[in-house]
């Protein structure tokens, strides 16, 4: 078992569902309070009587619960006492009228889900395995049999029956779609430790930028979250079964030299994340060069630079893109033709494709008028 630390790189944001409406946060002595029904009981009964009123009125006809504290301004200090939390927040910081998505919690604290992290492996394993020979011989021949050698009624269904296929073909013994036979059951992260909320997070702008963005007065601003703040240090474990045991189930199901070489070590694991996530950069890098954001070309450059084989940068969160969490990297540089055929089928309108997809991305602004970044990117270091 390894202990392994993870380090923001830049703001981050993974969701748990939740969005908090126009009744659950107000602002007090310069700080965003974050309440639940249970602070309600600091009311009378005439008061809670007009709140529920308000609670029932259309979302557009309600500025929300500033709007009810504003007829009952001694409320706000004891509704603050009964906070789950507060963050930082100016005065017309950030329009938060339309709701704030949820960074995950439990009733500890803010953490990293485990299996956020082991996602984004398992999508850099894939592709470090897929371009290994045997089997990128073997998904070339999947790739030159779509679409009708696939199951479904539509080209869709089909490309979801491809998608298994090749994960299929890369995780598991060959010839074998059963699950229980997934390569990666012999690794196992633990979710993170817990930091409290008022400490790490912070609420961000989330902008969209695409192609035309320049045209059109700039990036548009989509939604407003909760993000841990860049810098911000994590700590969970990564275990791999002992040697012996992995090789036993291998060589007794068969599968290829690549496959137990990939989960054999975790130096192997982190090999294959920094070389995928090091062609995302690339190709983030690419895209903003082409709409002309230096600074976030700098800023991508300088995490490059920084991801190392025993140290990768990798990507989470929901914002982190079409690329981070697909095989569109390896599929662009090792089959293009078929790449962009599928963008003809799938993306294009029209049936005219200009190329460069994806055309568009999502940036994360920090304060009234922060800078833009991109999201997601952390560090991951073994540290015992």
């Amino acid at each position: 078992m390894s202990v392994v630390r993870l380090v923001t790189l830049t703001p981050l944001h993974i969701g748990d569902g939740e969005v908090y409406t126009r009744f659950s946060y107000f602002v007090h002595n310069g700080y965003l309070h974050f309440i639940d029904s249970d602070a309600f009981s600091v009311l009378n009964e005439q008061q809670l009587e007009q709140l529920l009123q308000k609670l029932a009125q259309p979302v557009q006809k309600s500025a929300g619960l500033e709007d009810f504290i504003a007829a009952h301004p001694e409320l706000r200090p004891k509704l603050a006492e009964k906070a789950k939390y507060r963050l930082p927040h100016k005065s017309g910081q950030l329009p938060i009228r339309d709701g704030i998505f949820s960074f995950i919690k439990s009733t500890k604290g803010v953490y990293i889900p485990g299996s956020e992290v082991k996602g984004a492996l398992r999508t850099a394993i894939l592709s470090s395995l897929l371009s290994k020979s045997p089997l990128n011989s073997r998904w070339q021949g999947l790739v030159a049999r779509f679409p009708g050698g696939f199951k479904g009624k539509t080209e869709k269904d089909k490309l979801s029956d491809l998608e298994k296929n090749l994960q299929a073909l890369a995780l598991r013994a060959r010839d074998s779609s059963d699950a229980k036979l997934d390569l990666l059951k012999f690794l196992s992260i633990s979710d993170s430790d817990f930091k409290e909320p008022s400490a790490v997070l912070e609420l961000a702008r989330i902008f969209l930028l695409s192609r035309r963005s320049p045209q059109q007065g700039g990036p548009r601003q989509v939604q407003v979250c909760e993000v841990v703040k860049s810098g911000t240090e994590f700590t969970l474990t990564i275990n791999l079964s002992s040697p012996r045991v992995i090789q036993e189930f291998l060589n007794r199901f068969n599968f290829e030299p690549p496959q137990k070489e990939q989960v054999s070590r975790l130096d192997a694991v982190f090999q294959a994340a920094y070389e995928f996530y090091q062609r995302v950069l690339d190709e983030e890098i690419t895209f903003f060069q082409s709409v002309r954001e230096v600074q976030i070309v700098s800023q991508l450059k300088g995490i490059k630079q920084r991801s190392q084989p025993n140290s990768p940068v990798i990507r989470l969160g929901k914002h982190q893109g079409f690329l981070s969490t697909t095989l569109a990297c390896l599929l662009k540089s090792q089959a293009p033709d078929f790449y962009n055929d599928l963008l003809r089928r799938f993306v294009a309108k029209r049936g005219t494709y200009l190329g460069g997809y994806p055309v568009s991305r999502k940036l994360v602004s920090v304060g009234q008028k922060g800078s833009y970044l991109s999201p997601g990117w952390v560090q991951l270091k073994v540290i015992g």
